[in-house]
């Protein structure tokens, strides 16, 4: 069961993806900067999206990433996270 958490880099998703480790689920973490083992990964880019979740095949995908001021990340990339958890067939927690 590959997990995908996306904003791993963040408060709230390096905590889940903290604790998805310790309980020994297989787990890839993305942040924008790609920093602390986390691959690095800009969500308001579709085709970067489209590459990693064609690369990761995650079952399951968190979707952590926000940033306030910022409607590329909230909404956009959402989307983006959205779709591309649809092509691999990938449940999703928003």
């Amino acid at each position: 069961m590959r997990t995908l958490v996306v904003g791993a880099g963040g408060h709230l998703g390096g905590e889940v993806a903290r604790l998805a480790s310790a309980a020994g689920l297989p787990l890839v973490g993305t942040s924008t900067t790609g920093t602390a083992g986390r691959s690095r990964s800009d969500i308001t880019d579709r085709q970067a999206v489209l590459k990693l979740f064609a690369e990761v095949r995650p079952e399951y995908v968190i979707n952590a990433a926000y940033r306030p001021t910022s409607w590329q990340t909230c909404a956009d990339g959402a989307a983006n996270v959205a779709l591309g958890a649809s092509t691999v067939g990938a449940r999703r927690v928003d």
